[in-house]
């Protein structure tokens, strides 16, 4: 799976496949259903991984989950994880992908957090997983670059 850390590292045509796949969506979100192509053999595993607050990133994310009937769990504040008690960032990202989770969403306060556990994850033989970056401090935001330019569209 493709991990989307950053909107540079993703081509012209990935960015217009994306856009056009969500643009399908758009009749299902405003009915409130699953489309048909959301029954996947086996559907992904989703960890939404928010160290920093954001409820539009958040509830958005959580929206789109619910949508394509995937199972989910939230993680919201590094308050309610182990990074409290100092854990490091990349036991708590193989720990995600040993529990099963096939995407994880990451937003964090700290510029290029998401490259990092994308990095950790490929080192530790998880190339399964896919990483999004949600929002990485000032520096990126591609979920929202994507939107906007479906917006625009």
């Amino acid at each position: 799976m493709k991990h989307i850390t950053s909107i540079d590292a993703l081509g012209r045509k990935e960015v217009d496949k994306i856009v056009e796949g969500a643009r399908k969506m758009i009749p299902y979100a405003r009915k409130r259903s699953t489309p048909p192509q959301a029954k996947l053999e086996k559907e992904p595993k989703v960890c939404l991984l928010f160290s920093e607050p954001s409820t539009r990133t958040l509830g958005s994310y959580e929206e789109a989950v619910r949508l394509m009937g995937w199972p989910f769990r939230i993680i919201s504040g590094a308050e309610s994880t182990s990074l409290a008690k100092k854990e490091s960032l990349a036991n708590t990202a193989r720990m995600l992908a040993i529990q099963g989770a096939q995407i994880i969403v990451v937003r964090s306060k700290e510029e290029g957090v998401s490259t990092f556990i994308a990095e950790v994850l490929e080192k530790a033989g998880f190339s399964q997983v896919s990483i999004q970056n949600a929002g990485d401090g000032a520096h990126e935001h591609p979920s929202q670059t994507l939107l906007d330019r479906l917006t625009i569209l």
